[in-house]
């Protein structure tokens, strides 16, 4: 069983008291509540400090704890309070199997480095459909893509920020994704470059389902966090979380409400044969094309081995 921090936590309830995470856990961390009423985690231990600083959620204090050395990480925002037991869930299950005592800080130093873009949170969030895309593309990065062309490819190709360009850019092809309700007789196509191209490439469709907040699906915080966790260079979870803040996700306990069910995601080959509107077809006074298409019209298109 995982680590809970957020229980443990909620059982301190005095100033200055911290307890040991786990006696058999290889690093001394220590949770607790801090002089100033802040939560916080900490690790004791020998080390050689770097200059760190924190975020306006998560604050970053080194200095001695009796004859020993500290770095404390200690939630300054309340309202990043579920992110934060998330923070210190992953530092010491991961530290667990990872780290020794005498490599603890720099573990953890460099956990925290991977982890400090999601403290970007944002009072407002996206609409209903903007969230459903969003989930779309990146359940498609994380199902499809990574698998395909590994993870460093498969975040160069993601142009999330980028309305006028394919969803995905990747060698000799594209995918565009589209999200959709479950019981949708059509899919929309917002411009003519959607599915214009110089390349053959595909229309990829996922249906889903919007389900309670207690089902086990998917919703923005727990996607971005599986993919941001997974990513084995720190340089393609800067560039996967900058584009995340690009197209307006920043992490808020709200995207917790907004869960869905991948009921299916189907890939379309787009062609010369494919039935959409392309830009050299139209008048140069036509601008802001918009259309639906059948979904039972295209079927042929299905790319059957890829289909799930």
């Amino acid at each position: 069983m995982s680590y809970d921090s957020k229980k443990r936590f909620e059982t301190l309830c005095r100033d200055s008291y911290f307890t040991r995470v786990d006696e058999t856990h290889p690093l001394e961390l220590w949770i607790g509540v801090d002089s100033g009423g802040h939560k916080a985690l900490r690790f004791l231990g020998e080390f050689n400090p770097v200059s760190l600083s924190g975020t306006k959620s998560i604050e970053v204090k080194q200095f001695y704890s009796g004859s020993q050395k500290c770095i404390q990480f200690a939630l300054i925002d309340p309202e990043s309070a579920e992110l934060f037991y998330k923070f210190c869930d992953d530092i010491i299950e991961s530290s667990r199997e990872n780290a020794n005592q005498q490599g603890g800080y720099h573990f953890l130093t460099y956990r925290f480095s991977r982890w400090k873009r999601m403290f970007i949170t944002k009072s407002d969030i996206l609409s209903e459909e903007q969230i459903m895309g969003l989930i779309g593309e990146l359940y498609f990065l994380l199902a499809f893509m990574i698998p395909h062309y590994g993870q460093h490819k498969a975040i160069e190709a993601w142009s999330a920020p980028d309305p006028t360009v394919k969803d995905f850019s990747i060698d000799n092809t594209w995918y565009e994704i589209k999200a959709i309700g479950s019981r949708s007789p059509t899919v929309k196509i917002n411009s003519l470059q959607q599915l214009d191209f110089s390349e053959p490439g595909n229309l990829v469709v996922l249906r889903l389902e919007k389900m309670s907040a207690s089902f086990l699906g998917n919703n923005l915080n727990q996607l971005t966090l599986k993919i941001s966790q997974m990513l084995e260079s720190p340089d393609d979870v800067d560039v996967f979380q900058t584009k995340l803040n690009l197209a307006g996700y920043g992490y808020n306990d709200k995207y917790n409400d907004y869960v869905y069910d991948i009921k299916d995601m189907t890939l379309y080959q787009v062609d010369n044969s494919f039935p959409a509107l392309r830009a050299h077809d139209m008048e140069p006074a036509v601008q802001n094309v918009q259309y639906d298409l059948l979904l039972d019209q295209i079927s042929p298109f299905i790319k059957p081995q890829e289909k799930k």
